[in-house]
């Protein structure tokens, strides 16, 4: 089974690689390694892939035991389903998800953020499926997660800002304020400021 790793050389590759082990049988691992757009990245490992179905891990997420046959059982049970995503704490992720490798080809792949896959398998008129009961544990630091947020702000990528704003939470943000002001890190904290204030905003949309 051919499993895509976007890797930036983290610690966190070793953990994810055997957990993927642990959930499939005889796994081929191929590695893209870059910082270029999260789709792109992804597409280039799509394009390596030959077997029915393709996983894509990211290299800080941990998938269970049981995570590969659950998503191949519910992509079994449609033939218009393209990709079962797992889920983590915060949320579902396209870290820890199974393709179907050709139907995902068909439809081009990954955008450049891949946030926009399930946009366009609904413009194809197929589907996909969010496994909220299949748990992946996310490895990512905090301070990780003030950076991408930072660099898809600069960068436009609006889901993926929000996505990340929320990941830091509302209660949570003031906490990181004041830690990476004491740590001396005051471009963080100035970032955890925004966040909170985006949190707040984007809290109070979705009460309107």
């Amino acid at each position: 089974m051919d499993v895509v790793i976007v890797t930036l050389m983290r610690k966190t590759l070793k953990y994810a690689i055997y957990a993927a082990k642990r959930s499939i049988h005889e796994p081929r691992f191929i590695f893209v390694k870059g910082k270029g757009f999260i789709g792109d990245l992804r597409n280039e490992g799509l394009e390596k892939a030959q077997t029915k179905y393709v996983c894509f891990i990211d290299d800080d997420i941990i998938v269970p035991k049981n995570w590969f046959n659950e998503c191949v059982n519910t992509l079994e049970q449609n033939n218009n389903i393209v990709c079962v995503l797992g889920n983590t704490e915060k949320g579902y992720t396209f870290g820890a998800m199974v393709c179907k490798t050709e139907m995902l080809k068909s439809i081009g792949g990954f955008t450049k953020a891949d946030s926009y896959l399930l946009e366009r398998i609904n413009q194809h008129g197929m589907k996909y499926v969010i496994r909220e009961d299949i748990i992946c544990k996310h490895l990512v630091s905090e301070l990780e997660t003030i950076r991408h947020t930072r660099h898809w702000l600069l960068h436009g990528w609006g889901t993926e800002a929000r996505f990340g704003i929320l990941n830091l939470g509302i209660t949570d943000a003031y906490k990181k304020i004041f830690k990476f002001l004491v740590k001396g890190e005051p471009e963080s904290s100035l970032m955890c400021i925004f966040c909170l204030i985006k949190s707040l905003f984007v809290f109070a949309i979705k009460q309107m």
